[in-house]
C-alpha cells in the first residue's frame, strides 16, 4: 500500500502569482520587476498592464519607495442627503414626462442643488 500524498484542493501560489486585489497585484508586478529582475514588458503582460502603464507604476513607485500596499480602505458614506432629496423629485418629474429644462427649473424653485 503506497503512502499518497493528500489532494490540495487549492494552491497556495495562486494568491502569489493571480493577485485579485490592485495594491497585490501592484506589489507582485513590481517584485518581478525589481527582484526577479524580469524584462518590464513581460511583467507588464503577465499581471495585466500595458507597458506604458506598467512604466508609470515604476516611476510612482521610485518617486514613493514606501507606498502603502496592505492597508485596508474604509469606503465613505452611501448616501448623499442633498442630491438623494433632488434625485427622487427628478425621478418623478421624468416619469411625467417632464423635459430636463422643467425638472431644472422645479429644483430650483424647490431650493434643490
Amino acid at each position: 500500500m503506497a503512502n499518497k500524498s493528500p489532494l490540495n484542493l487549492t494552491d497556495p501560489r495562486r494568491f502569489f502569482l493571480e493577485p485579485s486585489l490592485p495594491k497585490q497585484r501592484q506589489y507582485e508586478a513590481l517584485r518581478a520587476y525589481f527582484v526577479d529582475r524580469r524584462p518590464s514588458h513581460q511583467v507588464a503582460r503577465d499581471f495585466g498592464y500595458s507597458p506604458g502603464g506598467f512604466r508609470v507604476l515604476c516611476h510612482q513607485f521610485r518617486r514613493d519607495p514606501q507606498p502603502a500596499f496592505f492597508l485596508t480602505t474604509h469606503p465613505g458614506p452611501r448616501v448623499q442627503p442633498k442630491k438623494s432629496a433632488a434625485r427622487a423629485v427628478a425621478i418623478a418629474l421624468r416619469k411625467q414626462n417632464h423635459s430636463i429644462y422643467e425638472i431644472s427649473a422645479a429644483l430650483k424653485s424647490q431650493k434643490l442643488p
